[in-house]
């Protein structure tokens, strides 16, 4: 239903009088308003944040439904919707890449074209190892130490063609110096779909950890230029250091958009406060480069206050279009377009006040203070600080050497066989020691 008006009750079915009316008066205001019509640089990375009125006016005709993308409920509320669906692929393949440095792993991005890969998906090293804690299955397929895995999917008509494409994807990180330290490749439906779960369970798997401390979803829908991820990366690795703040991150890589997941105490006032500044901190880095504070989940209430950044004169646009079609404001109030929209730690979830400061665990080995280890040379100092002789580790010994089972040394041009594809990351790795991973948990105990 849209907007009430006079003899148009709330909740019905608008009448084609007033759809047609709708459309004369945002079609004479899209006009009026030509030059902010322009599609901004940004809206390329994404048609979820804003309204798409640069869509709207087709020669003489005025297209509502496009302006409810990205409306966030402020329009209207969708009762009945017509999809297009595309056809189902013949033959899916997957392949898992793993890489001993997140900035290799997100430059190997670069080289993937999406006219071959269907889809390609960012791990960090943390989500890694949850993953590997958690559920026995990702034990033996995800090495130790890994510090980033991408999961590329490809389509074909067949099998054998589907592989070889992965195959020659491999084949081709491994010539421009971009190296795999270990992979893992199927076309099997029911191995594809365990594997796929690894990266659709990874937020959910997030808050089933224990501890006051928790992946908090504030900064968790950024989007910047695809051929600018591997610096963005980098730069929000410097600003979480200087924010002492450990976090995850996971991305749609193809399309530049990064789920970031900062680990704070909401009971703890000061963590509050970091929300601001982090956010501040980080999404004024996405703009600096381009790119969108929200994507496929708009602006929200979290990032709201960053609307009139993001949108510029446009956003004065979008409230005239809001006042149209809901002239009384009752339709999802208070979101981006509200004068006064909320700060980030303005809406929390009522939580406990902390009574003692945040603790990590290493593999119920060692407490360790939040924020200390971000990169993997520092989380290895720490880890060997802690442990004994037989377990320390250098940073600068390969992952993996095996090269007849899909784990490849670093660097190697030689690469295994199709028949031994399933085969790949179970070598070698039960002798090797752990890379820590922050997490909250209760006491050693409960991490096992």
């Amino acid at each position: 239903s849209m907007g009430p008006e006079a003899g148009h009750a709330v909740g019905e079915t608008p009448s084609a009088q007033r759809v047609q009316q709708l459309a004369e008066q945002v079609g004479l205001l899209l006009q009026q308003n030509s030059a902010l019509l322009l599609r901004p640089p940004w809206q390329d990375l994404s048609r979820g944040t804003g309204y798409c009125v640069e869509k709207v006016l087709d020669g003489d005709q005025v297209n509502l439904a496009r302006l409810m993308c990205g409306a966030e409920g402020t329009l209207g509320v969708i009762t009945e919707a017509t999809l297009r669906v595309d056809e189902i692929p013949k033959v899916r393949g997957l392949i898992l890449l793993f890489f001993s440095r997140l900035e290799t792993a997100a430059k190997a991005v670069l080289e993937f074209g999406r006219e071959e890969v269907t889809a390609c998906d960012l791990m960090d090293r943390r989500l890694l190892e949850i993953a590997r804690e958690t559920e026995p299955v990702y034990e033996s397929i995800i090495p130790r130490g890994s510090e980033a895995m991408l999961l590329v999917e490809v389509h074909g008509d067949e099998p054998h063609g589907v592989r070889a494409r992965l195959m020659a994807l491999l084949q081709r990180l491994q010539r421009r110096g971009k190296p795999v330290v270990s992979y893992r490749l199927t076309t099997d439906s029911a191995e594809r779909n365990m594997l796929w779960r690894l990266a659709r369970r990874v937020i959910p798997r997030l808050y089933k950890l224990k501890g006051n401390m928790r992946p908090l979803p504030f900064v968790e829908d950024i989007l910047v230029p695809p051929k600018r991820l591997p610096e963005f990366l980098r730069d929000v690795q410097d600003i979480l250091k200087l924010e002492r703040i450990t976090a995850t991150m996971f991305a749609h890589a193809l399309h530049g958009q990064v789920d970031i997941r900062p680990f704070l105490d909401l009971g703890n006032t000061g963590d509050q406060l970091r929300m601001t500044s982090l956010s501040e901190t980080l999404f004024e880095k996405v703009l600096e480069y381009g790119g969108a504070v929200g994507g496929s989940h708009s602006f929200g209430l979290s990032r709201a206050g960053w609307a009139e950044k993001q949108l510029g004169p446009r956003l004065e646009l979008f409230r005239k279009i809001k006042s149209i079609f809901d002239p009384v404001g009752i339709l999802n109030p208070g979101k981006f377009l509200s004068p006064a929209p909320p700060h980030v730690n303005e809406n929390l979830r009522r939580t406990p006040k902390s009574t003692t400061a945040p603790q990590t665990i290493l593999f119920g080995k060692q407490n360790l203070p939040v924020g200390n280890a971000f990169d993997a040379a520092a989380a290895l100092e720490e880890a060997n600080a802690a442990s004994p002789d037989s377990l320390r580790v250098s940073m600068g010994s390969p992952l993996q050497t095996a090269s007849n089972t899909g784990v490849l040394a670093p660097n190697s041009e030689t690469l295994p066989d199709t028949d031994t594809l399933k085969a790949a990351s179970l070598a070698g790795t039960a002798s090797k020691p752990r890379l820590p991973v922050l997490l909250a948990w209760e006491n050693d105990e409960s991490a096992g």
